[in-house]
C-alpha cells in the first residue's frame, strides 16, 4: 500500500508498511514497547490507516523525530525487526483496530516478516530509502511546513466503514 504526502504545492508517495515497520521499531526500541508521545509524525504516519479523518504533520516535527531515532535503530541487525499489534492486524486485514497496543521481536513470534526484506541485514538497510524519502520531502516542504498524510492506497478504509 502507498501513502501520498501532500505539503504546499507538492506531493510525494511512500510505502505505508514500511512507515508502519519503522513506527513498529521507533516504538519497540525508543518508547518500550508502547506509545509514549515522543514520536506524534511517526506514529501518524503508520496509524493513517486506522483514521477516517485528515492527518497532519509538521515537517519540521517529522524530521527532529527522524533525526533523534535513526541513529539509535539503523545498526541494529535485522534479527532485532519489531512488529507491533495493531500492524500485524492491519496487514493481515484485520476489520477491526485492536485495543490492545505493543510491540515485539519478530523473531520471536514465529511470523514471516510483513516487510520486503531482500538482502537487508540491518535496520538502517530495510528503512534507509524510506527515511531518506521522508527527509528530502520535509526538506522540500520547509521546516513551517504542514504534510497532509493521504489514506492508503488499499480497501482498509471502506471495509471499515462498510463492513
Amino acid at each position: 500500500m502507498r501513502l501520498s504526502l501532500a505539503g504546499g504545492a507538492l506531493s510525494t508517495e511512500c510505502d505505508w508498511e514500511l512507515c508502519t515497520g519503522l513506527r513498529d521499531n521507533v516504538q519497540h526500541h525508543l518508547e518500550g514497547g508502547f506509545p509514549s508521545g515522543r514520536f506524534p509524525a511517526i506514529h501518524a504516519l503508520a496509524d493513517r490507516c486506522w483514521s477516517e479523518t485528515t492527518v497532519t504533520i509538521g515537517a519540521r516535527q517529522l524530521r527532529q523525530e527522524l533525526a533523534e531515532v535513526w541513529p539509535v535503530i539503523a545498526h541494529l541487525g535485522i534479527e532485532r525487526q519489531a512488529i507491533g499489534i495493531r500492524s500485524r492486524a492491519a496487514l493481515t486485514r484485520a476489520p477491526t483496530v485492536p485495543k490492545a497496543r505493543g510491540t515485539v521481536l519478530l523473531r520471536l513470534t514465529g511470523w514471516k516478516s510483513p516487510l520486503p526484506l531482500g538482502q537487508a541485514r540491518n535496520l538502517g538497510e530495510l528503512f534507509g530509502g524510506l527515511v531518506q524519502t521522508l527527509n528530502d520531502f520535509c526538506e522540500r516542504v520547509g521546516d513551517k511546513g504542514v504534510i497532509e498524510i493521504g489514506p492508503p492506497y488499499d480497501h482498509l478504509l471502506t471495509r471499515r466503514r462498510h463492513g
